[in-house]
């Protein structure tokens, strides 16, 4: 499969930066933005994450926050050290980047995934704004962001939806309903937005609502879907067209917490969900593929990511999340087929 993919990726210079508090800083919506202490530490521990996709004479741009704090230690591992001294690989601070670009114009940026506190930032050092996002492009990557675009998604291939909520008792009156729900927050990362009410009580649920509805505008519901196994579609959204690069495989708690991908090649990967959800195939790729056209692609560029389910019976659901950035999906793919996602 991967030989085939090159004629889409255009080998350009790129400045890379792995920003995991994009979802969060979606939420906020603001210039200025403070992720969570775990977050942060994220950030550190896989700052130079950005070397397995990076090509020969790229460049990997360390947050400004990280270095700022003196206790914070910022060093790629052994494997990271070598895989930047083979790709001739540079490291910038935020406060360089002006500087570096001044004298390499041909560079592109390319973060995990872009809003608006990334773009201030970079234009605070002095970043042109003709390298980055505008205004309604930032807007566009939100609103999309949002898990309501799963509501317009499953529609169209005809799946069950989520329902919306704006109101805490109507939301309430789903749970009683669906005690087993899942209820999800509008913009979270890896599961963190997500309450599991299988084994809680209404003085969990309720306040959780509450609190999430005061700060994003509402909550999406979910009845509890019995999974075997959790998969996704991997995509990049260019020339207002979607690209299938693959599948990925990943397992996740059972409060929806995202633990980690399966890094196996893709005849491994497919085995394993036909194991499950034998119907998974070009049909289901094709339907999404039609999706993403109608609703996504007209309007955003970059990697994105379908999540989906199946149960033990091999029933699929084929969108559960969408993800209008770089994923850990897209990470897996790159390491097993030596993709170029810029």
């Amino acid at each position: 499969m991967a030989s085939h993919l090159f004629k889409y990726f255009r080998l350009v210079p790129t400045i890379h930066l792995f920003n995991p508090d994009h979802d969060y800083a979606l939420a906020v919506n603001g210039n200025w933005y403070t992720p969570p202490s775990s977050i942060s530490r994220l950030s550190i521990e896989r700052a130079f994450t950005p070397v397995e996709w990076a090509s020969p004479g790229d460049v990997i741009l360390i947050p400004d926050y990280l270095v700022a704090n003196q206790k914070l230690s910022i060093s790629p591992d052994k494997i990271q050290s070598e895989m930047i001294a083979a790709k001739n690989l540079s490291l910038l601070h935020f406060n360089e980047v002006a500087d570096f670009l001044s004298k390499h114009s041909d560079f592109i940026i390319s973060p995990w995934g872009w809003n608006k506190s990334i773009v201030y930032r970079l234009k605070k050092v002095g970043v042109s704004e003709s390298l980055l996002p505008t205004a309604e492009q930032l807007e566009n990557i939100r609103l999309l962001s949002h898990r309501r675009t799963t509501i317009s998604f499953n529609q169209l291939i005809k799946e069950e939806v989520p329902m919306e909520f704006t109101n805490v008792e109507n939301a309430m009156d789903f749970y009683f309903k669906n005690p087993d729900c899942f209820f999800k927050a509008p913009w979270s990362s890896s599961g963190r937005g997500i309450i599991a009410c299988h084994d809680l009580t209404e003085r969990h649920v309720r306040p959780w609502l509450r609190g999430t509805i005061k700060r994003q505008g509402s909550v999406l519901g979910e009845k509890n879907f019995h999974k075997t196994i959790d998969f996704a579609t991997e995509w990049k959204c260019s020339n207002g067209q979607p690209i299938y690069l693959g599948v990925s495989c990943f397992t996740t708690s059972n409060r929806g917490k995202y633990h980690g991908n399966f890094h196996n090649s893709q005849e491994e990967l497919l085995s394993k969900i036909k194991t499950v959800a034998p119907d998974f195939g070009k049909e289901t790729i094709s339907r999404q593929k039609k999706a993403i056209q109608q609703l996504i692609s007209p309007y955003y560029s970059g990697p994105l990511g379908i999540d989906m389910m199946a149960d033990p019976n091999g029933k699929i659901r084929s969108c559960v999340e969408i993800n209008l950035r770089m994923t850990m999906g897209h990470v897996a793919i790159v390491r097993s087929q030596n993709i170029n996602m810029v």
